[in-house]
């Protein structure tokens, strides 16, 4: 088993179980070779997989995929903070967690994490940035003998990201460079529930019609059967609304007011039926974008626009091939990779879903972009190639002088 860990991806994740036993039992320095040893129930059930020889014939390539994104956690005492991409979430711990050890909550907090952002990163490979050496060896390690607790959670870890499909590698990220994900883990807001008086949430609904999903809600004050939360913490909780589709029936919204405008793009991309109650001017002045790249949108945004009332076309909900027959014209006006990119995200963030894809992550787009970027590849400027007999040559002319012309007194 311990030769198979090259060649064998989860070789030593498997091995990890027998270790603790004989490291209880056997010691080189102390016991002889011949010693005869009798494997417990548990570690002889763990072998089970290694007689299936399709299972130590899985090799591994030779060239590993590069990491799709990264993400970075960190946990305290108090509670765990990680950033994905433009999302980000945070959680306390429970009161029977706190009393673990920081490395234990460190490798939690990668478990939740995981969890949290399922729906982004299942079949992928992902890099995680902590701030922690101990946890990032027992996670690249799948486990170590030396402690029982955290070889035991490494390995859920690792079996967890096995049946999702998702690759893991860690690196470490100082802590004075990992200050997002520090103040996330250290310091939580305190004014994050509200609700709708019920008296007038039951009007609005004997008006118009009985919702049966609460996008923003806790287990405390849901007002509907079934509910979502925020990052998806809660006994029941559907998960994380921002992360999920809204394709179900009539919908119940009364997000955070930092959130409408995310929630009103959210709700043009799925073309979500939903009662939406937000403060009256919501729609401006609180866009969850700069203000430089919110003004860069939309100067695209009324770019494509003006495109689209020249082709009769909806900018809204128009197909992806029409999408992808403008991004062409843009390559074909000699605008870079980059600057259709950014177009393409400005699409996205006005355009509903396709296939329950965004524009800019639908496979389709894709291969777009990356059949755009083999016909039209960027110019490269070469080094010239070195040519040692040119330099010899070039050295032998004036004023070169041998050594052993030279004057000693110089």
């Amino acid at each position: 088993m311990a030769t198979g860990m090259a060649v064998i991806p989860p070789a030593r994740l498997h091995m990890r179980c027998i270790q603790p036993w004989f490291s209880s039992v056997y010691r080189l320095n102390r016991d002889s070779l011949d010693k005869s040893l009798s494997l417990p129930t548990k570690s002889r059930n763990s072998l089970d997989r290694w007689k299936n020889p399709a299972n130590a014939c899985k090799g591994i390539p030779f060239f590993q995929a590069p990491p799709s994104s990264l993400l970075t956690t960190d946990a305290s005492l108090i509670g765990w903070g990680t950033h994905l991409n433009s999302f980000a979430a945070q959680s306390k711990w429970p009161l029977s967690k706190i009393s673990l050890h920081i490395h234990l909550l460190e490798l939690r907090a990668v478990r939740n994490t995981y969890a949290h952002f399922l729906p982004l990163i299942t079949g992928s490979h992902i890099k995680i940035l902590m701030d922690n050496i101990a946890c990032m060896y027992y996670i690249n390690h799948q486990g170590e003998a030396r402690s029982l607790s955290l070889c035991m959670e490494a390995m859920k870890l690792c079996n967890w990201c096995i049946s999702h499909n998702v690759t893991l590698s860690v690196a470490y990220l100082p802590g004075t460079q990992n200050m997002i994900v520090d103040k996330r883990s250290h310091t939580f807001p305190h004014n994050y529930k509200w609700e709708m008086h019920p008296l007038v949430l039951h009007n609005l609904f004997i008006q118009w019609v009985t919702s049966s999903t609460d996008l923003f809600a806790t287990y405390q004050n849901k007002k509907c059967p079934r509910y979502y939360s925020r990052a998806g913490v809660g006994q029941h909780s559907l998960g994380d609304a921002l992360l999920l589709p809204w394709d179900k029936d009539l919908l119940y919204s009364f997000p955070p007011f930092p959130l409408p405008l995310k929630v009103w793009l959210k709700i043009k991309r799925d073309s979500a039926h939903i009662i939406l109650i937000a403060p009256h001017g919501a729609k401006t002045g609180l866009v969850p974008l700069p203000d430089a790249a919110r003004n860069v949108y939309l100067q695209k945004w009324s770019r494509i626009q003006i495109w689209c009332t020249s082709h009769q076309i909806s900018p809204v909900s128009g197909t992806l091939p029409h999408v992808l027959e403008y991004t062409l014209t843009l390559k074909k006006s000699r605008l870079s990779l980059s600057s259709l990119r950014v177009h393409l995200a400005a699409i996205t963030a006005f355009h509903q879903t396709v296939e329950r894809y965004s524009v800019l992550s639908h496979p389709t787009t894709k291969r777009f972009v990356k059949r755009i970027t083999n016909l039209f590849p960027q110019p490269r400027l070469t080094t010239p190639s070195w040519d040692l007999n040119l330099v010899l040559k070039g050295l032998t002319r004036p004023p070169f002088k041998p050594m052993a012309t030279c004057s000693l007194a110089h």
